[in-house]
C-alpha cells in the first residue's frame, strides 16, 4: 500500500515535469478511491495494534493459573 502512494506520486510528479510545470503549480484534487490505500494502511495498523494487546492479555491471564 506504500508501494502504490510511492510510485503514484512519482507518476504525479514525472507528469508535471513533462508538463514542464513547477511543483507548486501542479493542482491535483484527490478523489475518493486514492485514498483507500490511506484508509486500509490506518485500519491494518489499528488491526495490528488491538492485536498485540488481545495477545498480551492471554498472555497474563495464562500466567494467573
Amino acid at each position: 500500500m506504500l508501494g502504490w502512494y510511492v510510485i503514484f506520486f512519482m507518476t504525479v510528479i514525472q507528469s508535471a515535469n513533462t508538463m514542464s510545470a513547477e511543483w507548486p503549480d501542479v493542482r491535483w484534487i484527490p478523489n475518493v478511491p486514492a485514498s483507500f490505500p490511506l484508509v486500509c494502511i490506518i485500519l491494518s495498523w489499528l488491526t495490528i495494534r488491538a492485536i498485540g494487546k488481545d495477545i498480551a492479555l492471554l498472555k497474563s491471564l495464562n500466567r494467573l493459573r
